[in-house]
């Protein structure tokens, strides 16, 4: 006999921004969160809203038994690396969200935090290590290594076996070699 009853499960969002709201959407693709909320400092103004902003960033401790599920999604490299190990101290269990139109090659490595938005491109045996966030239409080719906290932007092409520091950041569609 299996039981029919639906497992909640609970995503809590850092940073309501355009990449915040980049990563519910991702989230929501999946069918996996029942519920998913934010936490923001000081959200822009929207007319309408589609997530519940339901508190500020340091109020992330009064959420741990509330919500399984949470992740920095915010685009300051260094605060993103902060946030989310203060998720991890709580004990929250940290998702990595991959967009549906991403490829991620199979023996590619990825980390708790990391945040892989649309039409990405990760070849075999890369490595990206945590709160890493891969801009739209990015391409890492084979066997590069990603440190903890960066961005690659938009378009930018990381050329084979190239090691790319923690909390690197280039400009959109550069080519790092």
């Amino acid at each position: 006999f299996m039981s029919t009853k639906h497992r909640e499960r609970r995503l809590l969002i850092i940073g309501y921004g355009g990449l915040g709201q980049d990563a519910a959407e991702i989230a929501s693709q999946t069918y996996l969160y029942t519920k998913i909320a934010f936490l923001d400092d000081a959200p822009s103004p929207d007319k309408e809203r589609k997530y519940n902003i339901i508190g500020k960033v340091g109020d992330l401790e009064k959420f741990v038994g509330k919500y399984e599920y949470c992740i920095a999604a915010v685009g300051n490299n260094e605060y993103r690396m902060k946030v989310h190990q203060r998720i991890k101290e709580l004990g929250f269990h940290i998702p990595i969200l991959i967009h549906s139109s991403a490829i991620v090659h199979p023996l590619a490595s990825l980390s708790d935090g990391d945040i892989i938005r649309a039409m990405c491109f990760v070849s075999s045996g890369v490595e990206i290590a945590e709160s890493v966030l891969l801009n739209i239409g990015c391409k890492i080719d084979h066997n590069c290594v990603i440190g903890e906290g960066s961005h690659i932007p938009m378009g930018c092409v990381v050329r084979n076996e190239v090691k790319v520091a923690p909390f690197s950041h280039f400009e959109s569609n550069s080519v790092v070699e």
